[in-house]
């Protein structure tokens, strides 16, 4: 499911995630809270022929005709929306709120009215939604903040979606700094934020998603990450919406945004990890909550809920020095690094590097990775506010001090890596910068030479690898400088474990295959497991091999498992 403001918005920012797995069959359905009017003279005209262009562009990535079944969909006595399904493919369906867009002067109240209603926690303002013209709904519905939430909480309950997808809540306020308050249109921003509402409220009825976020218009400041074939495929997607709407093109600013998609926080691939019993652990957000699955033995269990925090999307594990897994993630609530451990489950605040680097700006610090370094203590890294890198380092009592320290770094992209050794590793948009620990302190080392990156590095075991601009191809560098890997174009989501002399290095394509080199740095041999993953894989090294995991496009924990330098065979259910 993707909750989104406008009617082209996952068309343009959740693509070619989105297109990847209509064509893989799975049931999909766009709510869209909008109706996109503007201020147009006509008003629900316009709003309709967005309709159709959403339309249009779902019936091309199905490859289907553009025909559907239309419907009023009542969530109670008082409310009603459009409901469209297609007539060849019903799995696929479209949701149409109609709440005034933001730039509508004619709304309730005049313009702003989502960044409104969203404010307004007295419960004072009904927003009156449109009709578009030729839909299902007879009149309008007024709508108050709760009334909104519930209304997305029903539709969760209705369509029990296994992966959720919303904008960005929290934009970088780095970029886009054209759009005053948000950094980014304020139906984004507050269609992300009632999604996240609505789905802390499924969760309290036993409901639960993977959720994942997308950047919006700032992907354009980015680097451009997705491969030649894959820019093509999503402009002829928006080419099926461009004649139903005149104020789009393929030109820019859309051009920009279409050659471009990025998560807002990235998941990474160090989620999973072996516990001091033997135990093996598999993390991730469900519904703002961290969820586990446990391996004993051979056999899989979970997803188990752990609650105590309300999280956003990525985590990270690293063992301690008595080889007791602990768990960083960012609190959704605070802004705060959190950690936990199996067992006790209680969470411990870390507090936030942007208290002491750029405070007002807690909103703006990356997702956590953590590893232990040389003396056994473990360290948490995150992106800064600044731009730079932080870390915090565990005393030598186990327990964690107060005061970050920063390592420095300009332009660092979100998504760091973190090697053996305690080598850093962080993407800007021109290039890669590297620390190297000392001490109790880091010190910078020479960036790689080589292309420009498209997305977060990994590095260890003698080797650093990261998506290269433009196609997506793995850059790799044994000794400093990278070198182009040809035909692995279209990887995004890279993961690294090693072995001995080993490595086993993967990376996602937006399909959802796995593309995996194992053995020696410099000779690996490449291998590619078929379409199955929603995100980034994770690596979990034992005494069998190395296990690598990731979650299917349906939610679903799968494993599978090969010997160093050896093949994979292909996914299993975890469970």
């Amino acid at each position: 499911m993707q909750i989104i403001a406008h009617a082209d918005d996952d068309i343009i920012f959740m693509n070619p995630d989105l297109a990847a797995g209509i064509r893989a069959k799975k049931p999909t359905v766009g709510v869209y809270l909008t109706a996109g009017e503007t201020d147009k003279p006509d008003a629900n005209g316009y709003a309709a022929r967005r309709q159709a262009g959403t339309r249009s562009a779902y019936a091309r990535m199905a490859g289907v005709p553009d025909e559907w079944r239309a419907e009023r969909l009542d969530s109670d006595p008082d409310h009603g929306v459009e409901l469209y399904t297609l007539a060849a493919r019903p799995e696929v369906q479209l949701v149409f709120v109609n709440l005034p867009e933001d730039n509508d002067p004619r709304a309730n109240g005049g313009k702003h009215a989502l960044t409104r209603l969203w404010l307004d926690q007295a419960e004072a303002l009904k927003l009156r939604t449109l009709t578009p013209a030729g839909g299902k709904l007879p009149r309008p519905y007024e709508y108050t903040r709760g009334q909104v939430i519930q209304l997305l909480v029903d539709l969760l309950a209705r369509f029990q979606p296994t992966v959720l997808r919303a904008q960005d809540p929290s934009p970088d306020p780095r970029y886009a700094k054209n759009w005053v308050r948000f950094n980014d249109h304020p139906d984004h921003v507050i269609a992300a934020r009632l999604a996240a509402a609505a789905v802390r409220e499924y969760r309290k009825a036993g409901g639960s998603a993977v959720e994942l976020n997308y950047r919006n218009y700032n992907v354009a400041e980015a680097p451009v990450n997705l491969s030649g074939a894959e820019q093509r495929d999503k402009l002829d997607t928006f080419g099926a919406y461009v004649p139903h709407d005149s104020e789009v093109s393929l030109g820019e600013p859309y051009d920009g945004w279409l050659r471009r998609q990025y998560p807002r926080w990235p998941t990474g691939s160090t989620w999973a990890g072996l516990d001091a019993d033997g135990s093996r652990y598999a993390f991730a957000v469900r519904a703002g909550e961290l969820t586990y699955w446990r391996r004993t033995g051979g056999t899989w269990s979970g997803p188990t809920p752990v609650g105590g925090a309300t999280l956003n999307p990525g985590v990270s594990v690293a063992a301690d020095r008595h080889g007791r897994l602990h768990v960083f993630a960012r609190d959704r609530d605070s802004d705060e690094v959190v950690v936990t451990t199996p067992g006790s489950w209680t969470w411990t605040r870390l507090g936030s590097p942007n208290e002491r680097v750029l405070p007002g700006r807690r909103g703006s610090v990356g997702v956590p990775v953590a590893a232990r370094d040389a003396g056994g203590a473990l360290v948490v890294l995150v992106k800064n506010g600044g731009g730079g890198v932080s870390a915090l380092r565990q005393s030598t009592s186990d327990t964690w001090p107060t005061g970050w320290l920063d390592l420095g770094g300009t332009d660092v992209q979100d998504g760091l890596a973190v090697g053996p050794g305690l080598t850093v590793a962080a993407s800007t948009r021109t290039g890669v910068l590297r620390w190297r620990q000392q001490g109790e302190g880091f010190a910078a080392e020479p960036p790689v030479r080589g292309p420009r990156p498209a997305g977060p590095p990994v590095v260890g075991g003698g080797l650093l690898a990261y998506p290269v601009e433009d196609s997506g191809a793995l850059a790799i560098a044994t000794d400093g400088e990278a070198v182009v890997r040809p035909g692995t174009e279209g990887l995004s989501g890279l993961g690294l474990a090693v072995t001995g002399d080993s490595v086993v290095l993967h990376g996602r394509r937006v399909d959802g295959s796995l593309v995996v080199g194992t053995g020696k740095p410099a000779s690996l041999a490449w291998s590619e497991l078929r379409g199955e993953l929603a995100d980034q894989a994770a690596a979990i090294t034992g005494q069998d091999g190395v296990e690598l995991v990731g979650f299917g496009l349906t939610g679903e924990l799968l494993t599978t498992t090969g010997p160093p330098g050896g093949v994979f065979p292909g996914w299993s259910a975890g469970r």
